[in-house]
């Protein structure tokens, strides 16, 4: 269907919600000429005419990111309703309302390295997937870059080979170099990057853990450095990091309720979860259920709360624990245990999300599976190996401003024959 098409379906819809039926044909000769007088003048038709842009803002909020990638064309006053920043954030609210709208993107480490998104809703009710291909990363040669941490739609993303960082959105295919974190010292280190958004500054800021290591490559101090978008440079927070490390399988990040959270580990035998606030940039550190401190623990999020998966050895089940209350230890409470698949070796499972129906999908070494707990059944979607994060598709940009760019757009489509002016 053509944009045409589409603008004058959305304005039926909307201006006649109700309706489900065709138009009724003229039941009368007077009927029937005013319908063709009506029909002989485009400036006549109700379709053709222009709608208030309240009602435009209502219709084009809640549509997906690809369709409003192209109405920016269809004229100056769409385009300056979608790129504003009220919009954008209207939008985003829209597709963060509901688990509905959430999606996996998929990254297949091996068969050339193949990026694909899909609904998270289609593989948790079984119905058909909707695989869409998604365009390689600019900065990256294929296989050559890891998703750290994801936020509102945007991810932050490391290089592997040239040791650099960026911030991408998948779905408008967005993507920001991070300038270089500064880091002088001859040693080795590890970087540990989360992204969040800080509400009372409307900024989004990446969250650097640097982790020095000594001679015999066992860490021997830490940084902790904040990015914004806004200031566009990266700072070090004087404080002293808590743990000595974090740990390895755990290191992708997770935001919620304004804080970034990682597993961290102090010792061989003490794990707890730590926070770094986005408002205040200090840190909290709270304790996990008492299975983090002996299994290999991997933070999530579900449905807005913090989730654990406790992975145990090869003959033990994986438990799924939830912290009911946020910031309280005793809230934290066991609500499934997952057995391990005969056919596998010791793997990590990992929380992509959970249906109504006490289905679970999982990332279980890198096959993609459908875990029910009612007859602790598997089914198996994808046994190729893949790593991928669950996310919401937005406009939110890694730029703090994209005026500019709103303005190149404008002034160069404005040239372009047919454009509404």
């Amino acid at each position: 269907m053509s944009i045409r098409g589409i603008i004058n379906s959305l304005k039926l819809c909307f201006l006649c919600p109700g309706c489900k039926t065709p138009r009724a044909k003229p039941n009368s000769e007077l009927e029937t000429r005013r319908t063709n007088a009506a029909a002989a003048s485009d400036s006549e038709d109700p379709l053709l005419l222009p709608l208030p842009d309240e009602i435009n803002y209502e219709i084009l909020s809640r549509l997906p990111v690809k369709s409003l990638l192209r109405f920016q064309c269809v004229s100056k006053s769409w385009l300056s309703i979608i790129s504003s920043p009220h919009f954008i954030k209207s939008h985003l609210n829209f597709v963060s309302s509901s688990t509905d709208n959430q999606r996996i993107l998929l990254l297949f480490i091996r068969y050339d390295n193949q990026i694909v998104n899909c609904s998270v809703n289609c593989l948790l009710y079984q119905q058909p997937i909707d695989a869409i291909p998604t365009n390689f990363p600019t900065f990256a040669l294929r296989g050559e870059f890891a998703i750290m941490g994801c936020c509102d739609g945007m991810m932050i993303c490391s290089s592997l080979i040239k040791r650099c960082y960026f911030l991408w959105n998948p779905s408008t295919r967005k993507s920001k170099e991070l300038p270089n974190l500064g880091i002088e010292s001859e040693n080795k280190y590890d970087v540990f990057l989360g992204l969040g958004y800080d509400e009372t500054t409307d900024d989004y800021k990446v969250v650097g853990i640097v982790c020095l290591l000594g001679h015999n490559l066992k860490p021997c101090s830490v940084k902790i450095k904040v990015y914004t978008t806004r200031s566009e440079c990266w700072r070090t927070i004087e404080e002293d990091f808590p743990g000595d490390y974090i740990w390895q399988e755990s290191s992708s990040s997770k935001f919620l309720n304004g804080k970034l959270h990682w597993v961290v580990k102090k010792d061989q035998h003490y794990k707890s979860i730590f926070t770094v606030d986005l408002e205040t940039e200090r840190y909290v550190e709270f304790q996990g259920p008492d299975c983090i401190r002996y299994t290999m623990a991997i933070l999530e999020i579900l449905k807005g709360r913090l989730c654990l998966l406790c992975n145990y050895d090869y003959c033990h089940p994986t438990e799924m624990w939830i912290m009911m209350e946020y910031g309280v230890k005793e809230s934290w409470t066991k609500v499934l245990t997952i057995p391990r698949l005969s056919s596998s070796r010791w793997c990590v499972y990992k929380l992509f999300g959970a249906s109504e129906n006490g289905e679970v999908l999982l990332n279980v070494g890198g096959s993609l599976v459908l875990f029910n707990a009612k007859d602790q059944s598997f089914k198996d979607y994808l046994s190729l190996a893949f790593d991928g994060i669950v996310y919401v598709e937005s406009l939110v940009s890694p730029y703090a401003n994209d005026a500019p760019e709103r303005e190149l757009q404008q002034e160069d489509q404005s040239k372009k024959p047919g454009w509404d002016r």
